[in-house]
């Protein structure tokens, strides 16, 4: 079962942290960042996901175009964007964090770092 997930820099998100139980409700004003803690967590499950494909193809690459329309507009452009996820299966307890960040030579890439 998830335990906690925490988002940095993702949309509306400079630093958010939730802690889940079995049942979860998100409630909150319009525009408060349920959508985007929701969407948060899918786009980051995506990457994983492509990111275990058996194809090396260009669909495992994440695009400066998709990268920036997601960051928090606020941050820095030298600001990472992550997302851990803490969750509990038995007596394992498992810490996953994905961190997507930019540098630049000639134009701007996006890499990622997984602990």
């Amino acid at each position: 079962m998830f335990k906690k997930v925490k988002l940095v820099n993702y949309k509306t998100h400079r630093l958010t942290e939730i802690y889940l139980s079995p049942v979860t409700l998100l409630i909150g004003n319009n525009s408060s960042g349920k959508t985007n803690l929701l969407s948060g967590i899918q786009y980051f499950a995506n990457l994983v996901k492509r990111g275990d494909s058996d194809s090396d193809g260009e669909d495992n690459l994440v695009r400066w175009e998709d990268y920036s329309s997601l960051k928090y507009r606020f941050a820095k452009k030298s600001d990472p964007m992550s997302m851990s996820i803490i969750w509990q299966r038995g007596n394992y307890v498992i810490n996953y964090t994905m961190e997507l960040y930019t540098f630049v030579e000639s134009t701007v890439y996006v890499a990622c770092k997984e602990s």
